[in-house]
């Protein structure tokens, strides 16, 4: 059972301001830039290409227990690693509901998305906290961590942009068609 006590709840409205909306943001900037690419193939793996790189430079580069001066010097690559997937990470399912969105509610429902993620994965416990690792298992337990939290940014906004998508078919009848 999750325990939705003070603490936790103003710690997901938290990470959601300061990590959801600006990844949403960025996300939102990336999907701006990409509707003027004209083949849509391009536009919907450009996504996924930047998810797996920044996947797995996370994986390699900082999944490891850090050191106070290691983490001096890989401060600033993780940060903008970390944007970069979070960003990548809410774009990559949105081609699936592309077609129920127009052009200017698509970027409310990218930001929306971008901070109801961030706030679920907080109140279920999956970001957020003290993590102390030590011992032999550290590497992996971290390592393990990480796949369980992309995993959940990849889920959470495929569930919110269809729920957002039926939600606006149930209220509006037809989904909007994209001009083009």
């Amino acid at each position: 059972m999750i325990a939705l006590e003070p603490g936790n709840l103003i710690l997901a409205i938290f990470l959601a301001l300061t990590i959801g909306l600006p990844a949403g943001l960025l996300a939102a900037a990336i999907r701006f830039a990409l509707e003027r690419v004209p083949q849509k193939p391009v536009r919907w793996l450009v996504p996924v290409i930047i998810a797996v790189a920044a996947f797995a430079v996370s994986l390699v580069f900082f999944s490891h227990p850090e050191t106070p001066a290691s983490y001096q010097q890989e401060w600033l690559p993780m940060m903008i690693t970390g944007f970069l997937a979070y960003a990548s990470f809410l774009l990559v399912s949105f081609p699936l509901f592309e077609r129920s969105y127009t052009k200017r509610s698509q970027y409310a429902a990218i930001l929306f998305a971008g901070i109801a993620t961030f706030f679920i994965l907080a109140v279920l416990g999956i970001i957020g906290g003290d993590r102390a690792y030590s011992g032999d298992t550290a590497g992996s337990r971290m390592m393990l961590d990480t796949v369980i939290t992309d995993t959940g940014l990849l889920i959470v906004p495929a569930i919110l942009y269809g729920a957002i998508a039926l939600l606006k078919t149930a209220l509006h009848g037809e989904p909007d068609k994209k001009s083009p």
